[in-house]
């Protein structure tokens, strides 16, 4: 999306709005696979509602700021926040999300594995009990 603030023909800015229509489409699944995995049972189907409802209200919020920054800055002003605040969450689920459970699960040090499962299904149901001996 960045790319796009320095096309100068349609045929370059057709070619780097499919490309990131083919990113931005990866989004929707992997954010409601996330939510879904990482939520509580009782509490799944809920937030993975609110993320799918998350989605449709920054669409529209992101019209009315696309609006904003057309009439101030230009239309490059709209790909240029587009491609940096999602830099900015890729930046920030690089260094607090976790592995995917099953990923965790499978991979690494037995010890260091245990130790950041344990840690993790604690915070999705603080009552479940894990030890040195869970499997």
């Amino acid at each position: 999306m960045l790319a796009t603030t320095q096309v100068e023909t349609v045929r370059a800015l057709l070619v780097l709005r499919f490309i990131t229509g083919l990113g931005l489409g990866c989004i929707m699944p992997n954010a409601m696979a996330l939510a879904g995995e990482f939520s509580p049972a009782r509490t799944r189907v809920t937030w993975m509602m609110l993320v799918s409802c998350g989605f449709t209200v920054g669409a529209a919020l992101g019209g009315f700021v696309s609006a904003a920054l057309l009439s101030r800055f230009g239309w490059q002003a709209v790909f240029l926040v587009g491609g940096l605040v999602p830099l900015v969450i890729a930046v920030m689920m690089v260094l607090w999300l976790p592995e995917s459970l099953q990923y965790l699960a499978l991979k690494g040090d037995p010890q260091t594995r245990h130790r950041r499962l344990a840690r993790w299904l604690g915070k999705l149901d603080p009552t479940l009990h894990v030890d040195a001996q869970t499997q």
